[in-house]
């Protein structure tokens, strides 16, 4: 989605290029030093690259069930 949002901005980048400005941004997060963007200890990573924003809600959902958490 990078990629496509900055070619169709007119600039001229390759993949390879916008992969690694990501990777830099991610290490940049999660090494400084102030509120560094890192995972909670209980988070629960759900693979959404195959799913629909239906899907994902379900899968939200029974994870949030199998818990046995609760939401209003």
């Amino acid at each position: 989605r990078r990629l496509k949002d900055l070619r169709a901005g007119g600039i001229r980048i390759s993949l390879e290029k916008v992969l690694a400005d990501i990777e830099q941004r991610d290490e940049i997060d999660s090494n400084r030093k102030i509120s560094p963007l890192k995972k909670a200890e209980d988070a629960v990573e759900i693979d959404t690259t195959n799913l629909s924003i239906e899907a994902q809600g379900e899968e939200i959902y029974n994870i949030i069930k199998q818990k046995g958490l609760h939401f209003h």
